[in-house]
């Protein structure tokens, strides 16, 4: 097992104002002063947050965790992730790599939405969906770069699974705690986990992610980035596939609108 930081260039990411919209339950609306107050809330989360993303890496093979007794903690907490969640099994089936990953905007995010919340409600709300649209960019920027790191270090096509979270499919809220036993996020990026499960600070993500590898010939006609349409634009998702395509629950608010192609 071995534990990285992935270096993220702020520079390189974007609050889309169509996604800051959707987290605010506004949907596709087209209300000017609700566009502009998405758009100056994605503006002050971006001046503020301070991006980070780790990993931890474990080598798989059929048996487990690759070189780890069954006794080992590690692999005890790996085991108790799995045995948990069928879907989470499924999701990491026929993968060489195992990573837990997690990123933060930073405690800076968090100040910013409990000020606003006091003196502008309406911009605290804005506020705290702008951070949720960021805080997926980061994790989109961080898979992008650890993908691209993996190609040229084995020489080889990888492509990594979609995040798969705790709250996903049939992978309880409770799994959180295994992964943070299994990343030392606390140490690496300053992120936190309560008793209660809530992650501080709270504009945070954690997931497991699978790595495959591919050969030239697997690999033709797939791409590491699928289109998808949000809004009134186009968007990449750094994996073969988005989370939402298949996720069970279909009437989530939050659901983003299908692939090209796809059927509504």
């Amino acid at each position: 097992m071995k534990e990285f930081i992935i270096d993220i260039d702020k520079e390189k990411i974007a609050i889309p104002v169509e996604e800051t919209m959707r987290y605010m339950g506004a949907g596709r609306s087209s209300d000017p002063a609700l566009l502009k107050l998405a758009k100056e809330a994605g503006q002050e989360v971006f001046s503020v947050m301070e991006p980070k993303a780790a990993f931890s890496e474990y080598e798989l093979s059929e048996g487990g965790l690759r070189g780890n007794e069954p006794s080992d903690g590690v692999n005890a907490a790996l085991k108790e992730l799995t045995d948990s969640s069928s879907d989470l099994r499924k999701h990491i089936e026929g993968c060489k790599r195992l990573y837990i990953f997690a990123a933060t905007l930073g405690i800076p995010v968090d100040l910013t939405i409990s000020r606003a919340s006091l003196l502008r409600p309406s911009m605290a709300l804005a506020l705290d969906a702008a951070g949720s649209a960021a805080i997926e960019e980061v994790s989109d920027e961080a898979c992008r770069s650890l993908e691209n790191r993996l190609s040229e270090e084995l020489g080889t096509s990888v492509r990594l699974t979609k995040r798969y979270s705790p709250g996903y499919g049939d992978l309880a809220l409770s799994a959180q705690s295994c992964l943070f036993r299994l990343l030392s996020a606390d140490k690496l990026i300053g992120l936190k986990l309560t008793e209660s499960l809530l992650m501080v600070p709270g504009k945070s993500v954690s997931a497991v992610i699978g790595m495959k590898e591919y050969s030239e010939g697997q690999t033709k006609g797939i791409s590491s980035e699928s289109n998808y349409t949000l809004g009134s634009i186009k968007r990449q998702a750094p994996l073969g596939e988005h989370k939402c395509e298949s996720c069970s629950k279909r009437d989530c608010e939050y659901r983003l609108r299908p692939y090209e192609g796809e059927s509504e």
